[in-house]
């Protein structure tokens, strides 16, 4: 559940969600009732205005928590190379492009992000999470514990027992190609 105020610094809160493809239930908070129509035009469960009644909200928040049942979630689109995830890397929160990522590493039971500038970020999300949602045309799941943007790879070389490594721009060591995902990578482009 995001709350989301529309007048914000530079844009409005309307381009940030059309922009980070947000998968979260959204309630619009503002002191202009003029945007309660474009609000649920995008599919808002809510629009508070400001300055928000603690009562009306406790209401939102109590509708919001009965009707999301276990399951109901919303759809889980992938994103677009074109789309901004919020992410903080390099210590420091911001709204990166999908196009961006060089390549997703496993850390644990969540993953690490390697963006085009250099920059790395721990994301509590898995692998598995992150092959669900990015786009399977770009993005390609090279080992157990990897997924790259194909955009970024340099060159790929034979290494041992039919594994490769997999070069990337802007990172110094590669990346191994695992037989198994050699094998799905080469049906994929045959």
């Amino acid at each position: 559940m995001i709350f989301l105020d529309i007048q914000m610094p530079g844009e409005s809160g309307f381009d940030l969600f059309e922009r980070a493809a947000v998968g979260a239930r959204v309630v619009f908070v503002t002191a202009h009732d003029a945007h309660a129509l474009r609000a649920f035009d995008v599919n808002a469960l809510d629009y508070l205005l400001k300055p928000v009644a603690p009562e009306r909200l406790a209401a939102t928040v109590t509708r919001l928590r009965r009707d999301a049942e276990p399951g109901d979630e919303p759809p889980v689109r992938r994103f677009t190379m074109a789309d901004f995830v919020f992410l903080t890397v390099d210590g420091r929160a911001r709204f990166l492009r999908v196009g961006g990522i060089v390549c997703v590493l496993a850390a644990g039971d969540a993953s690490e992000i390697v963006t085009a500038d250099g920059a790395r970020g721990r994301v509590p999300r898995s692998l598995k999470a992150w092959e669900d949602r990015l786009p399977e045309q770009q993005f390609v799941r090279i080992h157990r514990e990897s997924i790259v943007n194909l955009q970024y790879v340099e060159r790929i070389e034979e290494w041992s027992h039919e594994s490769f490594h997999v070069h990337l721009r802007g990172i110094t060591e590669p990346l191994t190609l695992s037989r198994r995902h050699a094998s799905k990578l080469r049906a994929r482009f045959a």
